[in-house]
């Protein structure tokens, strides 16, 4: 009992930064996504005529 008790008390620790390093990961992928579509975007609006 006092493993699992101590197994549940390291897992509920160690979650939050797990958790915190995957929203780090998605915000950073979410920003590039929205730089590439952006610089194209512009890169479209550039280069077509007026």
């Amino acid at each position: 009992m006092t493993a699992s008790m101590g197994l549940i008390q390291n897992i509920i620790t160690s979650t939050p930064m797990i958790v915190v390093n995957d929203v780090m990961i998605c915000v950073r992928l979410c920003c590039s996504v929205l730089a590439m579509l952006s610089m194209s975007f512009v890169t479209r609006l550039s280069v077509s005529p007026r």
